[in-house]
């Protein structure tokens, strides 16, 4: 029976770790994974002139929106922080999955303008928390480099930046953009963007 509610109401990765191993916090794992990073530009201004009740709508609307279009493309959404939200890419083509995905919700009809940081790399996933909560997560460098392109937007003019890493493994041609040199990291990160859409 939970075994059963965790498969109607938890993510993939999760339920597909709780079936394998037959426990309910199955142990942490490492795998290589594209990870999507996105925010909504403005958000906070938008927010100050809009009742809570438009700004909880508005907002599930765009995670809606993009939750959907991950799905579509084989990921899954991880985490939501705010208007920002972290989504995985894990198996077969995952970084060509990922930058369609990317594309399709830079593209998508949303109130205010989105962008997106994408990179590959090794991800640990496990059950963290404590204190009663607790949430299946990512951790490791690709996850804060994805992060850290997504904001690297707003100084390159761009609304998608991703690592050399995603677009050599998606076999994509992109407009290289720079090479940037990142908090906690000693090997600066080249980044590229392609068009949206």
């Amino acid at each position: 029976l939970m075994r059963e509610a965790v498969r109607r109401n938890a993510a993939p990765a999760v339920a597909d770790a709780v079936a394998a191993t037959g426990q309910l916090h199955p142990p942490a794992r490492r795998a290589t994974a594209t990870v999507l990073f996105t925010d909504l530009r403005g958000f906070t201004a938008w927010c100050e002139s809009r009742s809570p009740g438009e700004v909880a709508a508005g907002l599930n609307a765009h995670i809606s929106t993009l939750a959907a279009i991950v799905q579509r493309h084989g990921g899954e959404v991880n985490k939501l922080t705010g208007d920002a939200m972290l989504a995985l890419f894990l198996d077969g083509s995952h970084a060509a999955r990922a930058v369609a995905a990317a594309r399709e919700i830079l593209a998508a009809p949303t109130e205010l303008p989105v962008s997106a940081g994408l990179h590959t790399g090794d991800v640990v996933l496990g059950a963290i928390g404590g204190g009663g909560k607790l949430e299946y997560t990512a951790l490791g460098d690709a996850v804060n480099v994805a992060a850290r392109l997504e904001s690297l937007n707003r100084e390159t003019g761009t609304r998608l930046l991703l690592s050399e890493a995603t677009r050599a493994a998606a076999g994509l041609t992109a407009r290289p953009v720079g090479c940037f040199l990142m908090k906690g990291r000693r090997v600066p990160v080249e980044a590229c963007t392609v068009e949206e859409g």
